[in-house]
């Protein structure tokens, strides 16, 4: 039996491996070099050129509020600027001009991105505010919070300390263009991730 598990363990682990190979990792140190790579790569899809199949910013929040010096009365609107021309950008690379879709094989698809943030929690309001300010609350089409504790609740998003090692935790839709908000519960366990029984967000107390 283990002779004809081995062929197709070898087979998972040869795949795994040519994944991480296609895995391109880029640092940066600010705002504007973020938002220059996104650009590139805007510039790329308008002009029909290859674009990566998944694109993770992680996260924007922390280049952005390490970003830039001086009269805060400057480097603000600045920002916002920048975060602004970002989300732009990152729209263009999703929704390619309708031409160069048309002349491109019919199984090619626009990249997916994630782009993670920081959220604060409020417990007085038993929500979550993002950061970076109102430009980038306005700017993403989807917005997906994982949190120790279910919505609504006094202790805000909670902590790792506050959950059981394989605990539930709580993944919730707070935004998104076609689906009402909604808690997906889920458990961390031996074997991986584990669904549970999906809450309306704001039911649970």
């Amino acid at each position: 039996m283990t002779r004809l598990f081995q062929p197709a363990k070898n087979e998972v682990a040869e795949r795994a491996m040519q994944a991480l190979q296609r895995i391109r990792h880029r640092a940066c140190s600010t705002l504007q070099e973020l938002h220059d790579v996104c650009t590139e790569l805007a510039g790329r899809a308008v002009l029909g050129g290859p674009l990566p199949g998944l694109l993770v910013i992680d996260s924007v929040a922390s280049v952005a509020r390490t970003d830039g010096t001086g009269d805060r009365r400057t480097q603000i609107p600045r920002r916002q600027a920048l975060l602004s021309s970002l989300a732009s950008q990152l729209k263009v690379l999703v929704a390619r001009p309708r031409q160069r879709r048309s002349q491109e094989p019919p199984r090619t698809v626009s990249p997916g991105i994630v782009v993670t943030n920081q959220v604060m929690g409020d417990p007085s309001a038993g929500i979550s505010r993002v950061t970076l300010g109102h430009v980038w609350h306005h700017s993403v089409n989807w917005r997906l919070v994982l949190s120790h504790l279910p919505p609504g609740s006094a202790g805000g998003l909670g902590s790792k300390e506050q959950a059981a090692p394989f605990g539930r935790r709580y993944l919730v839709v707070e935004k998104s263009p076609c689906f009402k908000p909604i808690a997906v519960p889920f458990a961390i366990n031996e074997g991986g991730l584990r669904e549970l029984a999906t809450e309306h967000a704001g039911a649970a107390a």
